[in-house]
C-alpha cells in the first residue's frame, strides 16, 4: 500500500506517531538510570509529546515525509548505538529534544524551505546555541547519512498508519 504523503493531513500523522512514542517511553522509562546524553533533559518537559508535535507544526510547519524521515532517523540512531557501550535510549528525558532535532534534521534535508535554528529553538524553548549543538551530535551519531530510499520511507508509513 502507498502512503499518500500530499494528502494524508500531518495532524493526523501526529496523532499516531504520539501514541507510538508514548508507548515506546511508557516502557524504556521502566528501566534504570540510563548514560547521560547531551539530549537529556535535567526534568520531563511538562508539555506531552502530542502537544509539543502539535506546537511544532503550528509555528515551524513540516510535512509527513519529513516528520517520517525524523522519525527514521531517530530509528537508525537507536540501531546504530544498540550494542555499544552508551546504547541510545528514547524516553521522557530525551524524546522532546531528540523530536525537534530530528526534525530540524529532516526538514533541512527534504524540504527547500525551512525555518532557521533560532526559529526552532526559540518555539521549542531553548538556546540557538543549545540547538546548533544538539543537531551537529545528531549529525554525527547519524554519521551524515540522511539519505531515506523512498520504498523505506513507504514502507515506515504503513507500519506506523
Amino acid at each position: 500500500i502507498q502512503f499518500d504523503f500530499d494528502s494524508f493531513p500531518v495532524r493526523w500523522t501526529i496523532h499516531s506517531v504520539s501514541r507510538m512514542l508514548i508507548s515506546m517511553i511508557e516502557i524504556n522509562d521502566t528501566y534504570g538510570p540510563q548514560t547521560t546524553t547531551c539530549f537529556h533533559s535535567q526534568t520531563v518537559p511538562k508539555i506531552d509529546v502530542l502537544s509539543y508535535l502539535l506546537r511544532l507544526l503550528k509555528y515551524t510547519p513540516f510535512t509527513n515525509d519529513t516528520l517520517l524521515s525524523s522519525l527514521i532517523y531517530i530509528d537508525r540512531v537507536i540501531q546504530t548505538t544498540k550494542f555499544t557501550a552508551t546504547p541510545f535510549v528514547i524516553n521522557s528525558r530525551t524524546l522532546h529534544q531528540l523530536l525537534l532535532t530530528s526534525i530540524v534534521v529532516a526538514s533541512k534535508f527534504t524540504s527547500d524551505i525551512y525555518f532557521t535554528n533560532s526559529r526552532y529553538a526559540q518555539v521549542a524553548g531553548m538556546s540557538g546555541k543549545e540547538l546548533n549543538g544538539l543537531e551537529m551530535e545528531f549529525l554525527f551519531l547519524l554519521q551524515f547519512d540522511l539519505m531515506i530510499h523512498p520504498l523505506d520511507l513507504n514502507q515506515f508509513a504503513s507500519h506506523l498508519l
